[in-house]
């Protein structure tokens, strides 16, 4: 009797299944270097897509143990057709003697074999057909989640690139601050620098009119004693009393100018403050 090959389905293609169904998830290593500390969610919804790959692995890892009993069971049963075969090879002239009774026991194994083949087969497409029905929805599930992921790392990309742009602004303004700050410390310096000679320039002028202030007072002072000194209404007594007047009016101004100037280092020495504390609230 020739050795009966059974349909069904190759181990080796439920294994591709497996696999292909573990390798459902793209591997993280694909992922560029510079995006791998992106976002936790984002690693998150990976390892829930990896662990549903294991699920279906290991429901298929069960249903090919099953396949492989059933195939171990049909060895079996091959091993004791072959046995009775060699049985009725060696015993062929007992067989002639009763041949009718081993044919029919023959037929009767042949054909329990053959119904045991069948409904295994059935099985085994059972199983290929429920296995292929339960896990398409959730490859093709998987499939979706991968695209939106691609989306969102797109997007994060983006994000990534215009955040990059903003910084590179915010360094220039950073260099532009700083220029300014420098350009500030010297317009300081300067200010105050020529802001001091002015009060030194107004300090001296002060002094001067005070001297001349004073020494217009004893100019006066003189020319009343020298008045007094002179008798009667001669023109030398009226040209004395002129130059008394004239000195009276100059002492008069110079006081004033003294005043005023007083004034305006008052308040230039008020604005260098106010301008110093500005600059140092600035600086």
């Amino acid at each position: 009797m020739s050795e009966r090959k059974e349909p069904g389905l190759d181990p080796a293609g439920l294994e591709s299944l497996v696999a292909s169904g573990s390798r459902a998830a793209p591997p993280q290593g694909q992922v560029p270097a510079e995006k791998r500390g992106g976002s936790v969610l984002l690693t998150f919804i990976l390892l829930l897509l990896a662990a549903g790959g294991g699920y279906l692995g290991y429901n298929l890892m069960q249903q090919q143990q099953q396949l492989l009993g059933l195939q171990a069971e049909l060895a079996q049963a091959r091993d004791r057709v072959e046995s009775l075969e060699s049985m009725l090879a060696v015993t062929s002239d007992s067989a002639e003697q009763s041949g009718q009774t081993l044919q029919q026991r023959l037929q009767d194994v042949d054909t329990r074999m053959t119904t045991r083949l069948t409904h295994v087969d059935a099985e085994i497409a059972k199983l290929w057909t429920i296995a292929y029905q339960r896990n398409k929805p959730q490859l093709e599930q998987h499939g979706e989640q991968l695209k939106a992921l691609q989306l969102k790392l797109s997007t994060a990309e983006n994000s990534l690139a215009s955040v990059r742009a903003q910084v590179a602004k915010a360094n220039e303004g950073v260099s532009q601050v700083a220029t300014l700050k420098t350009e500030q410390a010297a317009l300081k310096t300067a200010v105050q620098g020529r802001l001091g000679g002015v009060e030194k320039q107004l300090e001296t002028l002060e002094r001067s009119l005070k001297l001349e202030s004073e020494g217009r007072l004893k100019i006066q002072k003189q020319l009343t004693e020298q008045l007094s000194g002179l008798s009667g209404g001669n023109d030398a007594s009226a040209e004395l009393a002129q130059r008394i007047r004239q000195n009276e009016q100059a002492i008069k101004a110079i006081d004033g100018t003294r005043r005023q100037l007083s004034q305006d280092l008052l308040r230039i020495r008020q604005q260098l403050n106010n301008l110093q504390l500005k600059l140092e609230q600035a600086g």
